[in-house]
């Protein structure tokens, strides 16, 4: 059997993203019940498959031609949300705001850790300072910290582990 194209979707995939922007109006632990995973796991088997770059792109486009057919674009959006900037109540004027400074580029468009650093199963600690050390430049602020608190509760593990490991054992 050749091996499977990892752009392509799965046919579970494939039922998930349906719900998902469907049935399930955009929840995805319902998505992932509907397309055949396991109730009792289907909100961690959600956040898995939304994190999955051929998914997210697969329903990005499906949000984009959805809004492009209902007739929505930038310009209604922000008209919209300075309307509603204007006429609401404090704390959502603050939410209005942000909003718009995001739709007109105020902030930089954010990508997760885990597009930003490629990084494979089984990759040795040598292997993956390597792949920081080349994309360190790409990481927003945010990134580096998550990666700085990631890297110390594994040290601190780590650490652990050691001890356990060198605890002497008492015998019964």
């Amino acid at each position: 059997m050749p091996p499977r194209d990892p752009k392509r979707l799965t046919m579970r995939e494939q039922l998930f993203i349906r719900a998902y922007l469907g049935a399930a109006r955009g929840n995805g632990a319902k998505a992932a019940r509907l397309a055949g995973y396991s109730p009792a796991t289907a909100d961690r088997a959600a956040y898995v498959v939304l994190r999955r770059p051929r998914v997210r792109v697969a329903v990005d486009q499906a949000l984009r031609a959805e809004a492009a057919k209902a007739g929505v674009n930038k310009d209604s959006l922000v008209g919209h949300v300075v309307k509603v900037m204007l006429e609401s109540k404090p704390f959502e004027r603050l939410k209005a705001i942000e909003l718009l400074a995001r739709l007109l580029g105020y902030f930089a468009p954010t990508r997760s850790i885990r597009e930003t650093i490629p990084h494979q199963e089984g990759s040795s600690y040598e292997q993956l300072e390597a792949t920081l050390q080349e994309h360190a430049a790409d990481l927003t602020p945010e990134q580096r910290e998550t990666i700085v608190r990631a890297t110390e509760r594994d040290i601190a593990a780590a650490q652990r582990c050691l001890a356990i490991l060198h605890t002497p054992r008492q015998i019964s």
